[in-house]
């Protein structure tokens, strides 16, 4: 006896089963992990510090500078500068073993003087670059600028209107919105529809179900095609961003070789493309299936919505969205974001101008144009309302992640940008309100009951129809618009959060019995200071081991006693020592004498001379 073939609503279900299994797997294998709430890997420290003022004849062996996320080792470098503009480093520059670092060698001998580091980097998470410098002196020479803060950063300028990403993700969102709104109106709006309306309308129904089909299935492949596209252009403009570039020099080198197979944005597109030759695939097989006038065309819709909602899963995985900390929470919330506005702008295009084709098929003065709309206009509005209220709840909520005041709203160009897309907001959902309000209620009361083809429609029913075909496919036309706002808005990077420069700092550097030390200073001028003491071993890594600090400093120029402070160990740094405590009263030389005390063994002392001034 021959085995049974399993029926093929079977195989859809166990198909669209196994993909579910392998997609969850992908996203929490590709989700980053958490970091700061901004935009790119933002400079975090450096050793030697920004502004560091290092002892005479003692440069820096290497330079290495930390960021606030993970980093793309083929695109992020250092390279250091003396006063004369000319490179002292060794030309090794390379990603730490945290992933979030880059460090250079230096060139031996080098004398003292100013110098200047300059970094760039692409982040792992959402794809941003960012290109910043800062400077430190060796010795009593003045430090290059610019250097008047921490450190001075440009990640893709705030107010750097970057027209090709713009359309790069207008492309894709469009595409999406298509694709996934598409394919919900189908679904959840047209099929439940017309399967109740076939007691109360013509024979010409069953044409009418043909031509959306065929319709639907065209407006699916074209939003299939753009997505896919913009897809492409995505990948020659991020490995643009990533070679600092302009986009026809990416061809000339291995840049896009390294983007697309040696970087997490590689991997992510790769997994994208899949879905994307897996979307035709079943696309194909859903075009058959209509020329057959198969009844596994919802099945098959349905796994193609599957594998499209998936498609939208790897845009937030290179967005802002894997920029930020809580990622259970905030990737999630920036999926069902875009759900609500696909459904939105999806089902517009596809109520505005794909089912008058379909309508067109009743006989004229049958009135089974009126019938089918309204059933289908209140069933519609009701799920844009829904979808209305989650893009106003998730977007309070990442507007409230990434604004960290309401001034920014009009002070940056990301706040800007905002409210633009506030603005359409507002004035589509105010259309939604009018066509359910006005042309709704008035189409009802001028439509026909359901009692049967009773004539012609009312001259006022037609009209009314005409008025809401015209209303639709304008929302439709603002809802293109509103996804061009939201391709700028996240083109952008978060409205950063201004901070005080950071103090200048004088850092010096020395051996005691094969203990190096690090002494920062800061602010480094009369008053109140901050004295910090790091201890690494002869082998450059940090002594884990807790032992007593202290310093005590004492003026030359004036008799104004000793001042001993006790550093204490701070907390998840090893070998590093704090006191806030330090009071220099006034302007001149001082000695500071740093004391490592260590249990059974001789205490450890150095000597320094500085000089602070105003």
């Amino acid at each position: 006896m021959g085995t049974q073939s399993q029926p093929p609503s079977m195989l859809v279900k166990r198909a669209g089963f196994i993909f579910c299994i392998i997609g969850c797997l992908f996203f929490f294998c590709m989700s980053p992990q958490a970091h700061a709430m901004v935009a790119g890997a933002q400079y975090s420290h450096s050793d030697p510090a920004a502004n560091a003022h290092l002892a005479s004849g003692e440069p820096p062996v290497a330079v290495q500078v930390w960021f606030t996320e993970r980093i793309e080792p083929r695109f992020s470098q250092v390279e250091v500068y003396n006063q004369q503009n000319k490179r002292v480093d060794r030309h090794d520059s390379q990603v730490g073993s945290d992933g979030a670092s880059v460090r250079v060698s230096m060139l031996a001998g080098l004398p003292d003087g100013g110098y200047r580091v300059v970094y760039h980097n692409v982040s792992q998470a959402d794809g941003h670059a960012v290109t910043g410098s800062f400077s430190f002196k060796v010795g009593g020479s003045k430090a290059p600028t610019p250097s008047t803060g921490s450190s001075n950063q440009n990640p893709i300028d705030d107010n750097d209107f970057d027209v090709w990403e713009i359309g790069v993700r207008w492309l894709n969102y469009l595409g999406l919105a298509g694709l996934v709104g598409g394919l919900l109106f189908w679904l959840l709006i047209w099929r439940p529809v017309i399967d109740a309306s076939i007691e109360y309308v013509g024979p010409e129904s069953r044409q009418v179900r043909q031509v959306m089909m065929l319709r639907s299935s065209s407006f699916l492949f074209w939003s299939w095609l753009i997505v896919s596209f913009g897809s492409i252009a995505y990948l020659f403009y991020q490995a643009s961003v990533a070679s600092g570039t302009m986009p026809w020099a990416i061809f000339a080198n291995q840049t896009l070789a390294n983007v697309a197979f040696k970087s997490r944005f590689g991997v992510v597109w790769f997994f994208r493309l899949i879905l994307l030759l897996v979307a035709f695939i079943i696309w194909l097989a859903g075009r058959r299936a209509i020329h057959a006038r198969s009844y596994r065309l919802n099945e098959l819709w349905g796994l193609l919505l599957l594998v499209s909602v998936s498609i939208m899963c790897t845009t937030s995985l290179i967005s802002h969205a894997a920029g930020r900390q809580d990622l259970w929470f905030m990737i999630p919330s920036d999926i069902v974001h875009m759900l609500a506005a696909s459904f939105w702008v999806g089902g517009l295009l596809m109520a505005g101008f794909i089912l008058p084709l379909a309508l067109r098929q009743f006989k004229p003065g049958t009135a089974d144009r009126s019938r089918v709309l309204l059933a289908l206009i209140p069933r519609f509005s009701l799920f844009i309302i829904v979808s209305i209220v989650v893009l106003m709840v998730t977007g309070t909520l990442e507007a409230a992640v990434l604004l960290k005041s309401f001034s920014q709203l009009w002070t940056s160009s990301y706040g800007q940008a905002l409210l633009i897309k506030l603005g359409l907001f507002v004035f589509l959902f105010a259309l939604v309100i009018y066509h359910q309000l006005r042309i709704g209620s008035r189409l009802s009361i001028a439509g026909p009951g359901r009692g049967g083809r009773i004539g012609a429609a009312s001259l006022a029913g037609e009209k009314l129809q005409r008025r809401l075909q015209t209303l639709l496919r304008s929302e439709a036309i603002l809802g293109i618009c509103l996804l061009v706002s939201v391709g700028l808005l996240t083109s952008l990077s978060p409205a950063p959060v201004v901070s005080p420069p950071a103090p200048r700092a004088a850092v010096y550097k020395g051996t005691v019995s094969g203990l190096q030390y690090t002494l920062a200073l800061s602010p480094a001028k009369p008053g109140r200071n901050t004295i910090e003491v790091g201890l690494k071993d002869h082998y450059g890594q940090p002594v884990r081991t807790i032992y007593t600090v202290s310093v005590h400093a004492t003026m030359l120029d004036i008799d104004t006693g000793v001042q001993d402070m006790a550093l204490q160990p701070v907390k998840g740094s090893p070998g590093l020592y704090r006191t806030t405590s330090a009071n220099f009263v006034t302007a001149g030389n001082w000695q500071l004498t740093i004391t490592i005390h260590r249990t059974g063994s001789t205490d450890l002392k150095n000597t320094l001379i500085i000089a602070l001034g105003y």
